[in-house]
This record gives C-alpha cells, sequence and structure tokens, in this order.
C-alpha cells in the first residue's frame, strides 16, 4: 500500500510539472495586440508610428502593434479615454485624454500658413476678409487656428473659412478657390511639398510665437529653415520664424508597465 501510494505521488508531481511548463509555454506564447491611434495617413506621425510598429512586431514576438487612420489628436484621445485604443499621438497644444500618460516627445510639429502668392498676405492680420481652408472641424489643427487667429485679433466674422480634407485644402487652393491653407506639420512636410510642385505659393511667418507661449506653454518659438519646400528659388526665402509644438506618443494608463518599454 505504501508503495502503490508514492507511486501515485511520483505520477501527481510530475503531471503537476507538465502542467506548470505547458502553462508557463502557453502564457509566453501569447500575444498582447495594442492599438496605436496615429492621425491621417499622409502624416509624418502615421508613418512614424508605423515605424515604431515595424520594429516592436519585429523585436517583440509576444507583442502586436497595429497603426489605425484617424481623424487627429482629438479623436486619438476619445479613442483613449473610450478603451478603443491603447496607444495615441497627441498634438502638446490639443486636449488630452483623462486616461493618458506621456510615453514619449516625438518631434515638434509647426504652425504653417501657406497662400497664394497673389493673394497679397504677408501677415496673419491680412487674413482679414480672405478665403482660407482650415483642417476639419474639431481637430487639433482647427482649434490650433483659432487660438491663433484669436491672439492677431480676427473672430470668425472677419474672414470666410472653409473646412475641409487636406486633399480638397490643397486643390481649393491650386485652383484659386481659397487664398490661404492652414497645417500644424512638421516642416518638410510631403504634402506641402506637393503643393510647392503645383501652385504659385508662399509662407507668413508666425513672429509672435512668444507671446502665445506666454497664454499656452505648450506653443514654443520655432522656425521652418530656409528652402525646406523647394531650394531655388529658395521657400521659403529665409528662415521663418513660426510657432512650434511637439508631437506627443501616449499611452493608456492601463497598459503594463512593460509592454510600454518595449
Amino acid at each position: 500500500m505504501p508503495r502503490h501510494f508514492n507511486l501515485l505521488l511520483l505520477i501527481m508531481a510530475l503531471l503537476a510539472a507538465a502542467g506548470g511548463m505547458g502553462w508557463l509555454t502557453f502564457v509566453e506564447r501569447q500575444t498582447d495586440s495594442l492599438i496605436l491611434a496615429a492621425g491621417a495617413r499622409s502624416s509624418e506621425g502615421f508613418q512614424l508610428a508605423e515605424a515604431i510598429a515595424t520594429v516592436v512586431n519585429r523585436h517583440h514576438p509576444n507583442l502586436t502593434v497595429e497603426v489605425i487612420e484617424t481623424g487627429g489628436s482629438l479623436e486619438n484621445s476619445r479613442l483613449l479615454d473610450e478603451g478603443h485604443a491603447d496607444l495615441a499621438l497627441f498634438q502638446a497644444d490639443a486636449s488630452t485624454s483623462n486616461r493618458g500618460r506621456l510615453v514619449a516627445i516625438l518631434y515638434p510639429d509647426a504652425y504653417q500658413l501657406i497662400v497664394r502668392r497673389s493673394a497679397g498676405i504677408r501677415s496673419i492680420a491680412d487674413l482679414r476678409g480672405k478665403t482660407v481652408a482650415l483642417p476639419t472641424r474639431g481637430s487639433a489643427q482647427f482649434t490650433s487656428f483659432w487660438y491663433l487667429a484669436d491672439h492677431y485679433g480676427l473672430t470668425d466674422t472677419d474672414l470666410n473659412w472653409l473646412p475641409m480634407s487636406n486633399r480638397s485644402a490643397e486643390w481649393a487652393l491650386i485652383s484659386a478657390a481659397v487664398d490661404a491653407v492652414f497645417r500644424v506639420r512638421a516642416p518638410g512636410d510631403l504634402t506641402v511639398k506637393q503643393l510647392v510642385e503645383e501652385a504659385d505659393i508662399t509662407m507668413v511667418p508666425i513672429d509672435q510665437a512668444p507671446a502665445l507661449h506666454l497664454r499656452k506653454s505648450s506653443i514654443n518659438p520655432g522656425r521652418i529653415p530656409k528652402g525646406s519646400y523647394r531650394g531655388e528659388p529658395p521657400l521659403p526665402e529665409q528662415d521663418l520664424p513660426t510657432a512650434s509644438v511637439n508631437r506627443l506618443l501616449v499611452a493608456d494608463t492601463d497598459l503594463s508597465d512593460s509592454a510600454v518599454y518595449d
């Protein structure tokens, strides 16, 4: 009887060990799937998010990052708050998520006012009475424009403003349906470069960024380097002062530290 009992104990111990090893193997093979809300597909942020996802997916087999296209920072904030995204890119001067924590500052974006050369717009104040293509209503870029306009004493009745997609805004500027386009993008943005090739445009300086910083600390003085969009003749023609805001990578507060670290 004792011999049979000891044998039974041995078998149970072996089965328990095998089960434990199987469970560890199962856990190790489990893959965490994360959603990264990145903004417009044509933006630098989306391209950088895809690069991050590629590297993570290559070097961390237990972690999968999927990048999704969104309407921008404010939609990203909502997706994070509602639990539909685990990571997101934010424009620093936008309203941030209640569930977000900063992972990294990725790069600086610049306020860019792009105008038809024949429109006679040389300053923000010259937008009065002009027609401006703005980013879609409710986007962080849309909010940034009106913050800027308010600083220069412009209201929504002082100019004709049309919220539209990037492609629609480009077409409208090329066809002279609008006088100006506003973007918050990194200097050298490819969509602006393409616009330069098809329309006679220039760029307007935003020379009161230090004053904007006094009112909102997330806005900093910046510049768009001479020749960022064309070398000869250079566009801009000289280093162009502007306002700059950081593009941020933010994670859900419930996301594990190890996943964020990876």
